[in-house]
This record gives structure tokens, sequence and C-alpha cells, in this order.
């Protein structure tokens, strides 16, 4: 039932957002912020290596324009 269906996701997403922070915070780059944010969630996605460095990526973009606004 709903919104506890959306608890994965939710948990996955707020490690992206989270993860790509603490990267941007510490001055990292985005390559390494795809190497390594939210990696501990590939046991429970099917396509984790397929679509979190996109996923990363995109929330990378964001949050640093977020920062300049």
């Amino acid at each position: 039932p709903w919104p506890g269906a959306a608890a994965d996701l939710r948990r996955y997403l707020e490690r992206v957002a989270g993860g790509v922070r603490a990267v941007q915070a510490a001055h990292g780059t985005i390559q390494q912020a795809t190497e390594t944010v939210a990696s501990d969630e590939a046991p429970r996605w099917r396509l984790f290596d397929a679509y979190n460095p996109r996923n990363v990526t995109a929330a990378f973009a964001e949050l640093e324009w977020a920062e300049l606004e």
C-alpha cells in the first residue's frame, strides 16, 4: 500500500542526493560521485549498474546549479 510501497525508492534517492552533496562539499568530481555514491544500494536494484551513474550525474548537475542560485 501507498506510501510504503515507495520506501525503497525514497531511500535510494535520499542516498543519491546525500552522497552527491557530500562529494560536492569535499570538492570532488562528478566522476568520483558516479563511482561511489549509493554504491551500497547495488544489491537491491537489478539495473543499478545501468542507471545509477546516470542518476548520480543528473543529481550532481541539478544540485550544483542549485548551489549557485
